[in-house]
């Protein structure tokens, strides 16, 4: 029974490891394709297939998956200077308005031409306020439990990629019983 569970759990990695692969092919075709049609509508922006932590996984609780990356699109406005990472299914989405504009564009004659468009109808943009996350920390506050001193910590902020981007500088102690008291909400 062992030896069957386990052959279990390894065909099941192969078929997500299948998975990726075939997601990361259809990503770069996309991408591809969209900084064909950025640069031909000169709209100043690039696409990169990237591959990234799901967010699911950053848990510090979370027993691990077989798969921890997830394809990702990193898009970059090199005139406003900004970054974003769209999901492959937003590219997708969004990779049928930008065929559809290339061929307005087309029809128009404006190809390789500098034009300026209402950037809530351009889908190369992003025009709502996206909140990126920049990675997580974990605390653990079981210590508190033990002792009442003042605990000082600076876990690592890891971002998607698995990489160290900052720490978290935290100062944390418990209450004591009398303090904690006046802090629990009486009008309940």
């Amino acid at each position: 029974a062992v030896v069957s569970t386990q052959s279990g759990h390894y065909g099941r990695g192969a078929a997500e490891r299948q998975k990726l692969r075939d997601q990361v092919v259809r990503a770069n075709t996309l991408v591809r394709e969209a900084n064909t049609l950025s640069d031909e509508m000169c709209k100043e922006t690039s696409f990169r297939v990237i591959l990234q932590i799901p967010k699911a996984n950053l848990d510090a609780n979370k027993k691990s998956q077989i798969i921890t990356s997830e394809v990702a699109i990193e898009v970059t406005h090199r005139s406003r200077g900004t970054q974003t990472i769209w999901t492959l299914e937003k590219l997708q989405h969004r990779i049928f308005l930008m065929r559809e504009m290339y061929e307005s564009r087309r029809e128009e004659g404006t190809l390789f031409k500098k034009v300026s468009s209402n950037m809530t109808n351009d889908p190369f943009y992003e025009m709502e306020k996206s909140h990126t996350l920049l990675g997580v920390a974990n605390l653990f506050l079981e210590p508190l439990n033990y002792q009442d001193v003042k605990l000082t910590y600076s876990p690592p902020i890891i971002n998607r990629q698995g990489q160290i981007v900052g720490h978290l500088s935290v100062e944390v102690r418990r209450l004591p019983e009398d303090r904690l008291r006046l802090c629990v909400d009486t009008t309940a």
